[in-house]
């Protein structure tokens, strides 16, 4: 991926949703909101390259442990590349053609 200042890319991403993903209770202008705080996110980078197609995973996870009551997130997050089928597996929502 050198060469990526002079390639075309696409890039795909989105959220890992997980059922014990946390929940963070707070209020708003109607009352009580209850709303899951994402630990995981996705990203599939895709680009030409002299006539066949080079796939990246990226797997963007925060640790949520030291998060108090008032939701104070940090932008630190754990980064690494990941082979499309474990990003399939995570995701549950995208395939992705073995071609």
């Amino acid at each position: 991926m050198t060469e990526a200042t002079a390639e075309r890319l696409r890039v795909f991403a989105g959220p890992v949703l997980a059922y014990d993903d946390p929940v963070f209770v707070g209020v708003d202008n109607i009352g009580t909101v209850n709303v899951r705080i994402l630990r995981a996110y996705w990203k599939i980078i895709a680009a030409q390259k002299a006539g066949t197609v080079q796939n990246f995973g990226l797997l963007l996870e925060q640790d949520l442990a030291d998060v108090d009551s008032e939701l104070r997130l940090t932008t630190e997050c754990t980064r690494r590349l990941t082979s499309l089928s474990e990003m399939q597996d995570r995701i549950d929502v995208v395939t992705c053609d073995p071609y």
